[in-house]
C-alpha cells in the first residue's frame, strides 16, 4: 500500500473513515491515519462530521472510527 493507492481509494468512494480504508487494504486504522493525514495536509482530504450522528450515550465507537474524510477535488 502507498499514498497513491489511498488517493485512488478516496477518489473512488469519495467518503470513508479509517476503519473502512484499513479494512479495504487489510491493515490497521493507525497506519491508514498516517496516509490520511498526508492527504489532509495537502488539502485533498477534508474532515467531515460523522456520517451517523449519535447521542453520545455510549462508548462503542472511538474517535478514529467516528471521523470521516471526504476527497476534495482540486481545480
Amino acid at each position: 500500500m502507498n499514498l497513491i493507492k489511498v488517493r485512488d481509494f478516496f477518489q473512488k468512494v469519495h467518503m470513508a473513515n479509517c476503519i473502512d480504508v484499513a479494512s479495504f487494504f487489510g491493515t490497521t486504522p493507525r497506519e491508514i491515519l498516517c496516509y490520511i493525514e498526508h492527504w489532509e495536509h495537502k488539502g485533498c482530504l477534508i474532515k467531515c462530521t460523522k456520517k451517523n450522528q449519535c447521542l453520545k450515550t455510549c462508548n462503542l465507537c472511538s474517535k478514529i472510527s467516528a471521523q470521516y474524510y471526504r476527497w476534495h477535488k482540486q481545480n
